[in-house]
């Protein structure tokens, strides 16, 4: 079977987007490298469509591998939402691969969470704080 490895894992790059209201979680599996590029057109343009979605969670826990390439087409798709004024949090990564990411500034230390509810409960302290600015 192409796009497996010995494991039975699969390689091919591909994602998964689920939102609700103000959340989106996009998921990401398999090996992230140049052959996923277009992937990261197609998310950017659901999210963008997605007009009720302000707190997003990105997560990488099916994810193999990352390579440079696919390492700068996440940071822009993070700044993407960033520049929207949006929230985001980020999981789901070998120890491995955060060290090298954050070392890198590919993502931001306070974004990061282990798992999909730690990153919810990160974004629901986030939005917390943030309406808490506004009333102020």
């Amino acid at each position: 079977m192409k796009n497996v490895n010995s494991k039975g894992e699969n390689l091919a790059p591909s994602y998964f987007i689920s939102s609700k209201g103000k959340y989106a979680v996009v998921v990401f599996s398999g090996v992230l490298d140049n052959s996923s590029i277009p992937i990261y057109e197609k998310i950017k343009d659901e999210l963008e469509s997605n007009e009720e979605a302000c707190y997003y969670i990105y997560c990488f826990a099916a994810v193999l591998r990352f390579s440079p390439k696919a390492i700068r087409e996440i940071t822009n798709l993070q700044m993407f939402i960033r520049e929207k004024g949006f929230i985001v949090r980020v999981c789901g990564f070998t120890w491995k691969d955060q060290k090298d990411l954050l070392e890198s500034g590919a993502i931001r230390k306070a974004e990061v969470k282990k798992n999909i509810a730690q990153a919810i409960k990160g974004l629901i302290k986030a939005k917390r704080i943030k309406e808490k600015k506004k009333t102020a």
